[in-house]
């Protein structure tokens, strides 16, 4: 027994060092920029670690508590706090801004291990374990800043001590449930049925009569808590995301009613099938029939899961899933009802989320880690019932075909993706190029994104100092930001580009009829123009190429660049 149980720790070490590998190493540079919503989380971090305050000085920690957030961010209230220890203490880079997501996509895997070990038995939890060690879209979003990371990590460790703590003990989920509220606002609205589902089953599966005392307790708190949450939005200045939320008469919905019966003879028919509620339940319906589909899960997920090339699972564990589902049923009918139960909720953001069709991968967060327990459950079962003396040559089998697809999927991952310039990685390049300037070289930025631009210079520059916070919260509160030697204007297609300045000009301003000579940072899969340099100073002496090319990964590490290591790599002519 002894020797088991050191076994189950030595194996749950194992994965989550697996889990580890791949969510930290190359965090540096890849993904090889940062989104807006993730800068926004570690810019505001960072002003509260060296403030005490959000960028606009009106917003503090205290408010957290009141599900207020910093001003015009409509993003949920507890990732500003999350981030403040490590973004506090490091400075601005890839590595400070990810790895506190990095560190709780770990603790997820292991919350996700102990709770399927609470549902079925080690076994499975060391195959639901391994495959979410590895998933695809685990290691995507566990490698980036984004706020569902924290909800997902605070859920299942929620819903683990609710079952592994009997008694007293199971309020210890109380506070986790609420850090989850606090972590998304996708998964806000699920937070009541997932805590009614799981007080379901634990009293179901440990009918003590402890447990069922201390289940109202949580549930009524939960319900407290959550009429507060309602008040507040009653009461709440300004906007709110509750007009996001799919509804009758959803101008959508009446257009489409519309559009349908101009085109369609008139008969009692189509006054039945044609109308607003059949509109919007076929929306919903269809949001789920593309959310189980195939392709979004195996083949190329969707616009956010930026691969394209590469499902947010692996074509192998579509086998899996299936014999899972069949031999969850067959063994395991009750547990099964509860997991399908679990995996339901976990749709319910993405189908009530506006009238659109589309699908959208962070609404769905809270599916995937009953999907994999699906997953895990197959695997162990064509393990355990292959003959004894080919159960070995079984595992080696499924070892090898995950092996060969997390290598496919890396290569794509690390090695395909960061050239396609996600996470406006042309913001990246333009902010260094400004760094290696000159201090007293007078530099104007022209671009129609002149506030997302000046914070992206702001977080590659590790700009944001106690020392110089007033300034920035001065800048920022205009479109033209002026600071030290850079302006940040608007986009001006008549400018005349004066003598001695450098301009940078951004082609999403339009044409610029000036025939002067200028280099360019161009996008790094096809070297079209992002941006045109006049009067350069800097780059113009090194030798430039016409465009950029056979990179290497050290490329991708652009703040510790050289002057002349970066023009001659980021710059053409």
């Amino acid at each position: 027994m002894v020797q088991l149980i050191k076994k189950h720790w030595i194996i749950m070490f194992f994965i989550l060092m697996i889990g580890t590998l791949l969510r930290i190493v190359w965090l540096d540079r890849i993904p090889s920029a940062i989104g807006g919503d993730e800068l926004t989380y570690i810019l505001e971090a960072k002003s509260i670690a060296v403030t005490g305050k959000d960028l606009t000085g009106t917003w503090n920690p205290l408010s957290v508590l009141l599900f207020k957030y910093p001003p015009d961010e409509l993003q949920a209230e507890l990732p500003y706090l999350i981030n403040v220890p490590v973004v506090g203490m490091m400075q601005f880079s890839l590595l400070s801004a990810r790895l506190t997501s990095a560190i709780l996509s770990v603790l997820t895997l292991l919350g996700l291990y102990l709770l399927v070990r609470e549902f079925f038995n080690t076994r499975v939890a060391v195959a639901t374990g391994l495959v979410a060690a590895i998933n695809p879209w685990g290691i995507y979003i566990g490698r980036t800043a984004y706020d569902m990371v924290p909800a997902v990590c605070f859920y299942l460790w929620a819903m683990y001590i609710m079952l592994a703590r009997k008694g007293k003990y199971l309020l210890w989920s109380l506070p986790l449930f609420m850090l989850a509220f606090y972590s998304y606002i996708g998964t806000k609205i699920i937070l009541l049925p997932i805590v009614f589902i799981t007080c379901v089953y634990v009293l179901k599966t440990f009918p003590d009569r402890r447990n069922k005392k201390n289940i109202i307790i949580l549930f009524l708190t939960i319900i407290i808590f959550l009429s507060f949450f309602v008040y507040s939005l009653s009461v709440a200045k300004g906007s709110t995301r509750l007009s996001e939320i799919i509804q009758v008469n959803d101008p959508v919905i009446s257009q489409t009613v519309d559009s349908m019966r101009r085109v369609s003879i008139r008969s009692p028919l189509v006054d039945v099938y044609v109308n607003k509620y059949t509109i919007m339940s076929s929306i919903i319906i269809t949001k789920l029939l593309k959310t189980l589909s195939f392709n979004f899960l195996f083949v190329y997920g969707d616009t956010f899961y930026s691969i394209y090339t590469h499902g947010l699972f692996y074509f192998i564990d579509a086998l899996f899933l299936l014999v899972g589902i069949i031999m969850m049923f067959i063994r395991y009918k009750r547990k099964m009802l509860y997991i399908c139960m679990f995996t339901a909720v976990g749709t319910i953001p993405h189908l009530i989320h506006g009238a659109s069709t589309e699908d959208f991968t962070p609404h769905l967060v809270m599916m995937f880690p009953f999907l994999l327990m699906f997953i895990g459950f197959g695997i162990n079962e064509i393990i355990q019932e292959s003959l004894p003396k080919y159960r070995k040559y079984v595992l080696c089998i499924v070892v090898i075909a995950y092996g060969l697809s997390l290598g496919n999927f890396l290569q794509v991952y690390w090695f395909q993706h960061p050239l396609f310039g996600h996470f406006d990685f042309s913001l990246r390049t333009m902010s260094k190029y400004l760094q290696i300037q000159k201090k007293d070289q007078t530099i104007i930025v022209y671009s129609p994104r002149t506030i997302d631009i000046y914070k992206k210079y702001l977080f590659y520059s590790n700009s944001i100092q106690k020392e110089n916070m007033s300034a920035i919260r001065q800048a920022l509160a205009s479109n033209n930001i002026q600071t030290n030697h850079i302006s940040f204007l608007g986009c001006d297609r008549n400018v005349i580009i004066p003598p001695n300045t450098t301009v940078v000009y951004d082609s999403g301003c339009g044409s610029l009829s000036v025939t002067d000579e200028f280099l360019k940072i161009t996008r790094l899969k096809d070297g079209g123009e992002e941006f045109r340099i006049y009067n350069d100073t800097q780059c113009v002496q090194y030798q430039l190429k016409p465009y950029p090319e056979k990179f290497i990964m050290k490329d991708l590490d652009i703040e510790h660049l050289s002057a002349q290591a970066f023009c001659e790599t980021y710059v053409a002519r």
